[in-house]
C-alpha cells in the first residue's frame, strides 16, 4: 500500500506574539508539534530580542518551555547573510560585507541550533551594494557562503539559503549558481514565493521554484498579491503590505505544489543522508499584518487563518501533514 507524500508544518512563532509562552500556547492550540524559532521574550523581561541575542538564562527558560509544551524546534531562523553593508575605514560606502561581521554569529547559530535540537539553519546570501549588479558579486557571495556551509556541515547542520529580494540570491537561478560554485551537500535552498512575487514578476515564483527544486531544503509558506504592473528591482522591505493567505496571491501556488508533491520522496531521501529525519518542512511565515526586513507579524488569529489556508491547498494536492489528534491528547 503506497503512502502519499507528506510534509512537516512549522511556523515562525514570533509572528504570533513577542511573548514566548504565548507563542507556544497558540502553536499547541493550532495542533502544530514544532516551531521555527527566531525571536521572543522567554524570560518575560518586557523586551523581545532575536534569538542570537538571548542570554543563557533566556535560552534555558525557552528550552524548558519547549519541553513543557512538547514542542520541538524544526528550524533555526538566523539572520546570517542578511548583514547590512558597512562603511569602509577609508570612508567608502556600500562595501561588500567583511567576514568579521558574521563568522562569530555563524558559530553561535550552530551552537544554538544544536542546543535546541534542530538540523536546519535558515540564512541568506548577502546584500550587494545598492544599485549594483548582483551577478558581479556571485563569486564573493559563494566564497563566504561556502565558509558558512563548511562550519555548519562540521556540526551536522544544513544551511538553507532563502530566496530573498535585494540580496545576491534574489532569483532561483542566482542561488543555483552559488550552489554549484560552493558544491557543499549541507548547503540547500529555501523557497519563499512571496519574496519574488512582491517584485511584480509574473510567474517569477514558479520559475524560481523550477530552478531551485533540485537542491530544495524546505519551503516558507508566504504569499503576496502583486500591485503595479511594473517589475521592481529593489524592494522597500519595510513597506510591503500585500501579504495574503497561502494560495490567494499571485505566486501560482498550484504549479509550485505540483512540483513539490513530485519531489517530496526524493527530497526526503536526500535530507535523510544529511541527518534530517523529519522529512520536508513547510514553515508558515504569513506576515498577514505586515512584514519587514527581519520578520513580520500575523497574530494568533492570523496564524490560524494562515494554517487553514495552507492545509486547504495541501489537501487539494493530496499532500499529507500531521496536526495533533485526540488520540495524542489522551496520551
Amino acid at each position: 500500500m503506497s503512502t502519499k507524500p507528506s510534509v512537516q508544518i512549522s511556523c515562525f512563532s514570533d509572528e504570533i506574539s513577542a511573548n514566548f509562552r504565548t507563542q507556544l500556547e497558540v502553536t499547541q492550540a493550532l495542533g502544530l508539534g514544532c516551531i521555527s524559532i527566531r525571536s521572543g521574550d522567554p524570560a518575560a523581561t518586557g523586551r523581545s530580542n532575536n534569538i542570537m541575542k538571548w542570554s543563557d538564562h533566556e535560552i534555558t527558560v525557552a528550552s524548558r518551555m519547549l519541553d513543557e509544551f512538547s514542542i520541538r524546534v524544526a528550524e533555526f531562523g538566523s539572520p546570517i547573510g542578511k548583514v547590512k553593508l558597512q562603511d569602509g575605514a577609508d570612508g567608502s560606502t556600500n562595501r561588500f560585507v567583511e567576514r568579521s561581521l558574521y563568522l562569530d554569529d555563524v558559530r553561535r547559530a550552530c551552537d544554538l541550533a544544536c542546543r535546541f535540537g534542530t538540523k536546519r539553519i535558515r540564512g541568506f546570501s548577502f546584500y550587494h551594494p545598492k544599485g549594483g549588479n548582483p551577478d558581479e558579486f556571485i563569486d564573493e557571495a559563494a566564497d563566504r557562503i561556502g565558509e558558512i556551509a563548511t562550519i555548519c556541515s562540521k556540526c551536522g547542520l544544513v544551511y538553507g539559503m532563502e530566496l530573498e529580494s535585494n540580496l545576491i540570491g534574489d532569483t532561483g537561478e542566482r542561488l543555483m549558481r552559488i550552489i554549484k560554485i560552493v558544491n557543499e551537500p549541507y548547503l540547500r535552498l529555501v523557497a519563499d514565493p512571496a519574496n519574488i512575487t512582491c517584485r511584480n514578476i509574473p510567474g517569477g515564483a514558479v520559475a524560481a521554484h523550477k530552478d531551485m527544486r533540485s537542491h530544495l531544503g524546505w519551503m516558507h509558506a508566504k504569499e503576496y498579491k502583486m500591485g503595479s504592473a511594473a517589475q521592481v528591482d529593489h524592494v522597500d522591505e519595510n513597506f510591503l503590505r500585500n501579504f495574503v493567505p497561502f494560495g490567494t496571491g499571485d505566486s501560482l501556488i498550484d504549479e509550485i505544489l505540483m512540483m513539490l508533491r513530485q519531489d517530496i520522496p526524493r527530497l526526503e531521501q536526500e535530507l535523510l543522508i544529511l541527518g534530517v529525519k523529519d522529512g520536508v518542512l513547510i514553515t508558515l511565515e504569513p506576515h498577514l499584518r505586515g512584514g519587514g526586513q527581519f520578520g513580520g507579524f500575523s497574530g494568533p488569529d492570523g496564524m490560524g487563518i494562515a494554517l487553514r489556508a495552507l492545509c486547504h491547498n495541501l489537501n487539494r494536492y493530496d499532500i499529507g501533514y500531521n496536526l495533533m489528534q485526540f488520540r495524542e491528547l489522551k496520551k
